[in-house]
């Protein structure tokens, strides 16, 4: 794999604070990423191509050893987190050549208040990476993350499939599901940093809601400042329109995140100024499926990456984040697999439909 010159990556100014001080990379058990489900998403892939598999062999009333295996998988799959070959951790970049204009990356990465993108030489990265892998007792790696379309197969995938019977089967599965993602984030770009085995030493740090494990990668030394971008919401031409308000709040769309993906297809951010019923709802809802709600009571706004069909007249929620009065990210969940919805004439994605897509 040929690598760009250069990688992204965007973060808040405590994240580049912690990198430039100590000059590591934390690398984020995968399974404690915002989106945990990234995981699972090939393992179901997996699950449901053999499944088919099976089902074909037994149609035709042909039964083989390998029928068997089939069945011990899926019983694998079942509890795969409980096994010590899921150590897995992930470093994201980003290959985005728009690093001044990608106002998604900024928005979905940083905080309001402001945020740094990080511009990496990736053959000095390569060179860290092996010269870790002659210490480590596991294995890291570049890989550029691998967008799935439904129902276009994956080669990874299909040649995985074809070595079931094989002893090395899990630790490939494991290593593929690391990169494949569901083809909504295409638009990241993404490369990952990812380490495979169970580390020598695991740290810990505060999440939002859980304490995530990670691992460090050492050795990362700076060149002198254009290394470094900084930014803020300001600089970025931040423009939030009001469109509308409805019992939920106040609805704003930002004129300068509408990206128009194909004539059909378009994406764009909007926020949800919430009303005290809203505010009250949504903390009841998160109470109810157990979510901690420290430094909830300040909830202040919501806003939400959006993907529009405007010829079906379809839309996606494809990223959700929640924000204090403060500006303070209480929330921060991507949609691995979105579920499309038909917009209702007259409401709130109507008139965002109208006024974001082209020849409307």
């Amino acid at each position: 794999m040929t690598l760009p010159k250069h990688l992204y990556h965007y973060t808040s100014q405590k994240g580049i604070l912690g990198i430039l001080e100590s000059n590591k990379l934390w690398m984020t058990n995968i399974l404690y990423l915002n989106d945990s489900s990234e995981f699972t998403y090939t393992l179901e892939l997996v699950r449901s191509k053999l499944k088919k598999l099976k089902e074909q062999k037994q149609n035709i009333g042909i039964l083989t050893p390998n029928d068997v295996k089939y069945e011990q998988v899926e019983r694998v799959l079942d509890g795969f987190f409980n096994d010590k070959r899921t150590e897995s951790y992930v470093f994201s970049l980003s290959n985005s050549k728009k690093k001044d204009d990608d106002l998604n990356q900024w928005r979905g990465y940083c905080p309001r208040e402001g945020g740094f993108c990080i511009e990496f030489d990736s053959g000095r990265l390569f060179s860290i990476i092996e010269k870790m892998n002659k210490m480590s007792k596991g294995k890291y790696e570049i890989s550029e993350c691998i967008y799935h379309h439904k129902d276009e197969p994956i080669e990874s995938v299909e040649s995985l499939i074809r070595k079931i019977t094989e002893a090395d089967f899990y630790k490939e599965l494991v290593e593929i599901s690391s990169y494949i993602k569901d083809n909504s984030f295409e638009d990241e770009k993404e490369y990952r940093i990812i380490y495979q085995g169970v580390p020598n030493e695991i740290n810990f740090r505060g999440g939002i809601s859980m304490i995530i494990p990670y691992i460090e990668l050492p050795h990362i030394q700076f060149s002198p400042v254009d290394d470094v971008l900084p930014i803020t919401t300001k600089e970025k031409n931040d423009r939030w329109i009001y469109y509308g308000k409805t019992m939920s709040g106040d609805f704003y769309y930002n004129n300068s995140s509408i990206v128009n993906v194909s004539p059909q297809i378009s994406k764009v951010w909007f926020k949800i100024k919430l009303s005290k019923l809203e505010k009250d709802n949504t903390l009841q809802q998160f109470r109810k499926f157990g979510q901690s709600m420290d430094y909830w009571e300040k909830l202040d706004n919501q806003i939400m990456l959006y993907e529009l069909d405007c010829v079906n007249k379809t839309g996606k929620t494809l990223k959700l984040v929640y924000y204090d009065i403060k500006g303070k990210t209480l929330l921060n969940h991507d949609y691995s697999d979105p579920t499309t919805d038909q917009i209702i004439p007259g409401s709130m994605n109507d008139i965002l439909l109208n006024k974001v897509c082209p020849n409307k």
